[in-house]
């Protein structure tokens, strides 16, 4: 009786292919990982040196088929493992070409995503300087378009929520500072508004003592949230180094981090501009309450359009006191031009 032979049809494959569908997506795969890798190191490096960058796409074109071998080699293991069979050893690739593919395709949606939102922050920023640039430019002081900042600030908030670990805690704790020092300015600014709708140290609109003794309560208004704004910049280091410790930043990162973010806002110079606003503000109750406790002893001519004190001390004492205030807001703006040319220069 002879044993039966195995015919040609039913021996196992002797070599490890791939099928069409299989290549097919593991092509698409290495395809996908080189193209999103060029892709991040472009945009990243928008200056990149031409030849720098051949390199780059060669060495990464040269990694992507060395992934291609890996998962072929992958395959074949699986091919002798299963006593060649070419379907397990297929499927594995596919199955790992897919993972690789689905993967590369939700990072690039992920970051094309990040790339937008921080893309629509400095595009708000930016509008914003140049706002200041043209108000400045055309009247010497800047008035601070709150909804502006507020936007600004909303699509930071959205950009920071697309990251994850340390970058997105000391990114949200950044932006509920914002948040807090937006509604103290806001309010500032609305305190503000009312003191100069209602006049504010114009003396040709002043009929009685009474209209001072009005504009000095709405200008201690505006001095209690000026002073607010100053306290919140004043305790940020602390505040912010003490919210980051709390949410488990360590102590190293988040001074670096902060030492880093307080010269990109320019906190030094925004405390200056804060502590001449007040000055200033400071110096008009003085002007107000001058002319209060003196009403009966100046006049306003119309036609000169200048205030008129008879008594030579006195006339002298408000002389000064409008020569300093001139100083304060000179240097306000000397300080205002010096942030608007650096802001130039960054851009």
């Amino acid at each position: 009786m002879t044993e039966p032979t195995a015919s040609p049809n039913n021996l196992p494959p002797a070599t490890f292919t791939l099928g069409t569908f299989a290549r097919t997506l593991l092509l698409i795969s290495v395809a996908l990982i080189a193209g999103m890798t060029i892709r991040r190191k472009v945009n990243a490096n928008a200056d990149l040196q031409m030849a720098y960058l051949a390199g780059f796409v060669v060495g990464t074109l040269g990694t992507s088929a060395l992934l291609a071998m890996i998962l072929w080699g992958i395959g074949w293991c699986f091919y002798r493992v299963s006593r060649r069979s070419r379907t397990i050893g297929r499927s594995v690739v596919l199955v790992l070409s897919s993972i690789l593919a689905f993967g590369t395709l939700v990072n690039g949606l992920i970051e094309s995503r990040n790339s937008r939102a921080e893309a629509r922050v400095h595009e708000i920023v930016h509008n914003i300087h140049a706002d200041r640039e043209k108000q400045f430019n055309e009247t010497g002081v800047i008035i601070p378009d709150v909804d502006a900042v507020h936007e600004a600030n909303t699509a930071l908030s959205e950009f920071v929520n697309s990251k994850s670990g340390i970058e997105k805690i000391t990114g949200q704790i950044m932006v509920e500072f914002n948040n807090e020092l937006i509604e103290l300015a806001a309010q500032y600014q609305k305190a503000v508004e009312a003191f100069g709708s209602a006049g504010g140290n114009e003396v040709s609109t002043i009929t009685d003592a009474k209209v001072i003794t009005a504009r000095i309560d709405l200008i201690d208004a505006a001095l209690k949230c000026s002073g607010a704004v100053s306290d919140a910049l004043e305790a940020a280091p602390e505040t912010l180094h003490t919210k980051m410790l709390q949410r488990g930043v360590p102590d190293d990162y988040a001074g670096k981090f902060l030492a880093s973010a307080f010269i990109a806002m320019r906190l030094v110079e925004a405390m200056e501009i804060r502590r001449l606003e007040t000055l200033i503000l400071q110096l008009q109750r003085q002007q107000l309450q001058f002319l209060e406790t003196r009403w009966g002893y100046w006049s306003f001519d119309s036609e000169t359009n200048q205030i008129v004190i008879e008594a030579e001390d006195l006339a002298s004492k408000y002389d000064d006191l409008i020569h300093e205030m001139e100083e304060a807001v000179q240097a306000q703006q000397v300080l205002l031009r010096s942030l608007i040319d650096a802001q130039q220069d960054r851009n």
